[in-house]
């Protein structure tokens, strides 16, 4: 959403000067936020992203138990074990240990590049909405209504946009 937003600031910027010397320009403002909760998009990406953060949670935990589990019996082994069979078993627990926290990293990185990828998806075809519908109705600035102070109910195109989402767009795809 906010790459939408500062790509539409820039156009403000660049075409302020013309749309506000004609007064036949139109400006429209879009409740992206509201159009992405309430989307087709936003609700399966909504549920997806759920269910796999949920997946992510279950399967951390179970490993985190299993580390518990192989903690709770290296010290019980711990007055067993001779000193050099114990310290062979408490690095390859260590090392164990490391690799679930690197595994963590590296799920939470594709968890979010995951997410980025599925929010960008809705933000592009979001995009090439505003730009048909803004060549069809000649409207000369978009702008984000969270970026204004006031403006006129008939000026909010969202319901517009929502329903040419939903059209386009169903589901993201969530790797």
């Amino acid at each position: 959403m906010q790459k939408i937003i500062l790509s539409l600031v820039a156009t403000i910027l660049f075409i302020s000067g013309t749309a506000l010397a004609d007064s036949t320009n139109t400006v429209v403002v879009v409740d992206f936020q509201k159009v992405f909760q309430d989307s087709l998009a936003g609700k399966d990406f909504t549920s997806k992203l759920e269910s796999k953060r949920k997946s992510f949670e279950d399967t951390r935990n179970k490993k985190e138990a299993d580390l518990v589990k192989m903690n709770e019996e290296l010290k019980k082994q711990q007055s067993v074990l001779s000193s050099e069979a114990f310290e062979k078993k408490r690095k390859d627990f260590e090392s164990k240990v490391q690799s679930f926290q690197q595994e963590l990293q590296e799920d939470g990185m594709k968890f979010e590049k995951s997410r980025n990828d599925a929010v960008e998806q809705v933000e592009e075809t979001t995009k090439e909405i505003l730009a048909d519908i803004a060549k069809e109705k000649s409207y000369s600035v978009v702008i984000s209504k969270n970026a204004v102070l006031f403006s006129a109910d008939n000026l909010d195109i969202s319901a517009e946009v929502l329903k040419k989402l939903d059209a386009k767009l169903k589901t993201v795809n969530l790797k």
